[in-house]
Parts: C-alpha cells; structure tokens; sequence
C-alpha cells in the first residue's frame, strides 16, 4: 500500500472513524482505523467500528499501490495532527510496518492485520429517506434518554419520519421531549435508534447537510457522498407518547419561552444537583419561580403571564431544577404551560412538546447543623475514651 494524501481531509476523516473506535478492547483491532486504498479508483477510506456503530470516511487521493493496514486511532489521529505539510505520503513496509512521512517528519509504526475490521460491512438499504437538521435533532432529544436502564429503549431515540415531517421522542422516565419538524423526506420510516449513536452521528454532519438513512440488516445507515454511518437500532415496542402527552392539565398559562428561561436562570443560578424549582400559578396572573440552594439559599422571582387557570392558595408542585432549565433551554416562542392535578407538567409551542414530572421537595439538613452534630459526636467519643483509660488505671 502506497499513497499521497491532503494532509487535512485525511485527518478529518480519521478523527471521524475514530470516535467508532473504543480506547479499551480485548480485541486490539478495534481499537484501530482500518486504512485501505484503492488504485483503481484513486479512493482511500477510513473505517472504524465497536459492537454498536461503524463509521466510514472516504477521501480522493494519489493512490500507487492498493492495500489496506490497521493502525492505532490514538496514533494515527496524534501522527496527522502533529504533522505540518499538506500532503502526507503513507507506505506499507516489511513486518508489519506503514511509514507516514509529511514534510520533515517521518514516523515508523506497527500496523494489525485487517481481517477483523473488514469482514465488517456496512449494510445498503433497499429503500431511503432524506434527511436534514440532525446536530439541532440530536441537542433536542438526547438529553432526556436514559443514560443506562434495564428498558432499552429508553436509552433511544424514536424517530418517526413522514413525508412531510420528522418528529423525533425522547424520554427516561421522569420527563419526556417531543420534537416535530417539517421536512421533505421522500419517503416514511419509523426506528428506535440509541441516543449514544446519534450523538456520533451529529458530530460528523453539519445542520445543513442532507443524510440519506435507510434500515437493512437490524441496522439504520446513513450516509452522504463521503461518509457511511451505521448503528444497530432496538427493536422493542416503544411508549404510548400521544397517551402520555394527553394528560389532561388542571392549571393552565401562557407565557413567552425566553422570558421563562431567563427567570428560571436567574433562579438556579446557586444550584446543585440535588435542588428543586418549585412553580405556581397566582391567582394574580403571574408565575412564581423559588429555588432551593445548598447551604440554605433560596431564590424566588415573580413573572407576568397570561394564567388561565390558577393553582389555589400559596401551593405549587417541584420539579428537578437541572431537567426543568434544560427542558426548556432550547425551546422559543409562546409556551403553553399545562399542569395536571397531580403535578405532571407539559410545556409546549408549534413543534415541541417537554412534559415532566414532579417531585418531592429536597429536605436539606442545614450546614452549622451537621457541623453541630459532628463536634458533639467527636467529643462523646473522646470522654468515653478518657472514662475507660480512668477505669483502667483504677483497676
């Protein structure tokens, strides 16, 4: 194998291949990029891949002679980037060797055999759809799956693609998010796809760029000239999302979506993660934000709101402070707030709905109070060791 290549389209396209590959494996060759080049086509590729996704980049070049290596995507990634010429030359040696020479720089290192890593083959489907918008898809919904649970699929993406929409859900159990697109897709396709893949997947695209996806093989491909991209997909029956989103809400207000994200900012400003928002509707046409902090700190603001149904008296329901602000953060327009009689909240404008569920409020024990504790802890500890030394020297 012997070829001459752009120095930063090679490094692009194994830094992409590289987030396939695991850092730790018991199988050394995926813990590499296989590096093949095709003399006939002048085509060389990077491929990566683990037990759940593959990702292939491929990239034109001056290709001598044909062959294909595995190398460490530690050290192939670290050589490119290092390196400061445009074109590298790279070149199979005796023994298992490649050399990778760019400029003045020339770096000798060993190389695996590509048996494992190309009996892998990415899968091509019968029929496709297109797709655009993946980066802002994925900051909308993967925060709110399970980042590991006995349910598989709530550790996944849905995605529902129509014709002439995408609508994609998210959930973990205790808050759900719901994003719905228009979108000329060309065809329909429903999948449960892990949010781990699709959080990949988004950092190899840009918004603008459409990806084709298909299924074959209990795999979702997507691809764009250049650029492969497969994960396995669940397939296991998902939740009843319009039954969860239709819970009926008691209390009712509009509000406009930055004015709430700035509120609820300013109020968890002094946050951790164990702290809860409490929210109420007045009877006063206003929302009330309090937030409890640690060490007793608390913050509260009023903000003016068209309430259509109050919440009675000086009562409110609590929520997860952290999964509150960043159920919200990315939402705009007006928002209609619908609470449940038991505190299930739904938050929803023309493309995206967040519902989440309440909780109890946290009981801190306050800070001079533990310290209190301890110290007299610490000195009952003391006088019975001092009673026991007496009783021992009377003895």
């Amino acid at each position: 194998m012997k070829f001459h290549i752009d120095r930063k389209q090679a490094l692009s396209a194994a830094r992409k291949a590289a987030q396939a590959a695991p850092e730790n494996s018991p199988i050394a060759e995926l813990t590499g990029v296989l590096v093949e080049a095709d003399e006939n086509t002048g085509q060389v590729s990077f491929f990566g891949a683990d037990l759940m996704i593959a990702i292939r980049c491929e990239v034109q070049a001056d290709v001598e002679a044909g062959g294909s290596a595995i190398i460490n995507a530690q050290l192939l990634t670290g050589m490119l980037g290092l390196t400061s010429g445009d074109r590298v030359s790279v070149e199979s040696l005796k023994n298992g060797l490649l050399r990778l020479k760019c400029r003045d720089t020339e770096y000798t290192v060993g190389t695996l055999k590509p048996d494992i890593l190309t009996s892998v083959k990415i899968p091509v489907p019968d029929t496709l759809v297109r797709l655009t918008g993946l980066p802002s898809l994925e900051r909308s919904t993967t925060f709110a799956a399970a980042k590991k649970s006995e349910q598989k699929q709530m550790e996944c993406v849905r995605l529902e693609i129509a014709p002439n929409s995408v609508q994609a859900v998210a959930c973990d159990g205790s808050r759900l998010v719901e994003t719905r697109e228009k979108a000329e897709s060309g065809g329909a396709l429903e999948l449960l796809l892990p949010a781990k893949s699709l959080r990949v997947l988004a950092g190899l695209v840009e918004d603008k760029e459409t990806v084709y996806l298909g299924i074959q093989d209990h795999s979702a491909v997507f691809f764009r000239p250049g650029l492969y991209f497969t994960s396995r997909i669940v397939e296991i029956p998902y939740l009843d999302v319009d039954g969860l989103l239709a819970t009926p809400g008691k209390y009712r207000a509009l509000v406009e979506a930055k004015a709430l994200r700035q509120a609820v900012e300013m109020v968890t400003a002094a946050t951790d993660g164990y702290s809860s928002l409490q929210l109420r509707f007045s009877l006063d046409k206003k929302l009330f934000l309090s937030c409890d902090g640690p060490n007793g700190v608390n913050s509260s603001t009023w903000l003016e709101a068209g309430v259509l149904n109050a919440m009675p008296g000086d009562t409110g329901f609590y929520y997860k402070a952290s999964d509150f602000l960043q159920g919200i953060r990315l939402m705009e327009g007006m928002l209609a707030l619908s609470v449940s009689q038991d505190g299930v909240l739904i938050a929803a404008n023309g493309s995206e709905k967040y519902m989440l569920v309440p909780r109890r409020p946290v009981k801190r024990v306050e800070k001079a109070k533990v310290e209190q504790e301890q110290k007299e802890k610490a000195s009952a500890k003391k006088k019975t060791a001092k009673t026991k030394k007496t009783a021992a020297k009377a003895a």
